[in-house]
């Protein structure tokens, strides 16, 4: 195949990948008694279509407490006219949805903050001490504040010393502030901060099974808000590696999903560079285990079989080295003997 057409069916797999749609269902959805529910309130909508998507009406019925799976909804968007179901990554299980009015902040505290004030305020102090305990630019980090916070948040601090620090971990870790005007303490306390951290991320294009390598046609980078705890891989981390288990289309990748492909089996042949000060020597050991690139693995002497050689070579001591590639490793030295 000439290189221009290689490079045209690589274009052309890389857009139909983006071109994908991704419906992820949450766990859990509020809706307000009688409004009608919508797919993109009870699901995470990305893709070129997703506004589309998020308008397809949900029927939740009058109940206070309404279970919806992912076969109707998948039901829903085959009948809805204008959506290609098969351009259409669903995934998620079921998602519960509660119709329950609102719970609206208590009066007191909310009233005393509303008064204007001047100068920084607890609020904009968090930030920045967030970004620098997780280690990422500040333009990447994403704040929530419960209400029930607001005349904490809304402490003035001119003309005040304040500390601030961050408590666990998790999407919604502890921050404890504490204020002081001269030697008086003027605030202690401990609030909780929603956190969703800003990622360049891979996505199943397609649904990989257990074992299965991940490669350009099977993976769509995108730019996701997570939780900090997510450990979530992007697309050159992904390429190359196979699946620990099965990943469904749509599903953002983490590192705890994929693993190293077997570099070296069983009984293979390979190919050991012996490293001794300056002196480097290579010789062809067969492996006694499968191993993965950057592990250890135990290697014996190779001869034919049968012959005194091998028998004189079997009762001889084993090699551990550590898997450069397929079919190589290198050991740092050899017993004498090993090399010859």
């Amino acid at each position: 195949m000439k290189t221009s057409a290689v490079i045209f069916l690589c274009l052309s797999l890389a857009a139909a990948a983006r071109a994908q749609d991704a419906v992820r269902l949450l766990t859990h959805a509020r809706v307000a008694p009688g409004a009608p529910v919508t797919l993109g309130d009870i699901a995470q909508i990305d893709g070129p279509n997703a506004a589309a998507l998020r308008a397809v009406r949900v029927d939740g019925g009058d109940q206070p407490t309404v279970r919806v799976d992912v076969a109707r909804v998948q039901e829903l968007l085959g009948a809805t006219p204008g959506v290609n179901v098969g351009r259409v990554a669903l995934s998620g299980r079921e998602v519960r949805i509660e119709r329950a009015e609102p719970v609206k902040p208590a009066p007191g505290p909310a009233a005393a903050v509303q008064q204007p004030t001047t100068g920084p305020t607890v609020r904009a102090s968090i930030p920045a001490v967030l970004a620098q305990e997780l280690r990422i630019d500040p333009a990447d980090l994403r704040l929530s504040f419960d209400e029930s916070d607001a005349a904490v948040l809304g402490t003035a601090l001119t003309g005040r010393t304040h500390t601030v620090s961050m408590i666990g971990t998790g999407d919604k870790p502890g921050v404890h502030i504490r204020v002081y005007e001269g030697d008086k303490l003027v605030l202690a306390k401990t609030i909780r901060v929603g956190v969703l951290v800003r990622r360049q991320v891979a996505l199943a294009a397609k649904t990989v099974e257990r074992g299965g390598i991940l490669d350009e046609s099977s993976l769509i980078g995108e730019e996701r808000w997570l939780s900090p705890t997510t450990k979530a891989v992007d697309s050159a981390a992904a390429a190359g590696r196979t699946a620990r288990a099965r990943i469904n289309a749509g599903e953002v990748i983490e590192a705890r999903m994929v693993e190293e492909p077997i570099a070296v089996r069983k009984g293979d042949l390979v190919a050991v560079d012996c490293v001794s000060s300056a002196v480097v020597v290579r010789t062809t050991m067969r492996a006694r285990a499968d191993a993965r690139a950057g592990e250890l693995v135990e290697l014996a002497p190779v001869a034919p079989a049968g012959s005194k050689k091998q028998r004189a070579r079997d009762a001889a001591p084993t090699v551990t080295a550590r898997v450069a590639g397929p079919g190589r490793a290198v050991v740092s030295h050899a017993p004498a003997g090993e090399t010859q």
